[in-house]
């Protein structure tokens, strides 16, 4: 694992490697290259940009029983303390009852405010 103050950057014994808080594709890939070419001065790994996670807050509690009524939620406490919404599969939606919401599989940042809004206006209805 390197750390660098433009991100984060972790290599798996695979050959495959992670890089984490960089602002675009283009950063981490600068990121990317200023470490593997200490490596391997010939060789330029193929990068693919996966997604992003994003983390947002409602401004107050849910209420998780009433909103695991919804369609296409699923929630089991036992397991994990936050309602799962399968509606935007197959990004990975999480509603805790705190208010926060975690979006893992998102492919452009931005796609996180349709689905806040979304959630907003739902758990306001209940």
């Amino acid at each position: 694992m390197i750390k660098d103050k433009e991100g984060t950057l972790i290599f798996f014994a695979s050959g495959k490697f992670r890089v984490m808080g960089c602002i675009d594709a283009v950063d981490a890939s600068f990121l990317t290259f200023k470490h593997t070419l200490k490596i391997d001065n010939d060789d330029f790994p193929d990068i693919v940009s996966q997604s992003y996670t994003s983390r947002a807050h409602l401004g107050y509690c849910v209420n998780l029983i009433k909103l695991s009524k919804c369609d296409l939620t699923l929630y089991e406490p036992e397991l994990f303390t936050a309602v799962r919404m399968c509606k935007y599969k197959p990004v990975s939606v999480n509603v805790f009852d705190s208010g926060s919401v975690i979006m893992c599989g998102l492919k452009e940042p931005e796609d996180m405010y349709n689905i806040i809004n979304e959630i907003d206006t739902l758990c306001k209805s209940l």
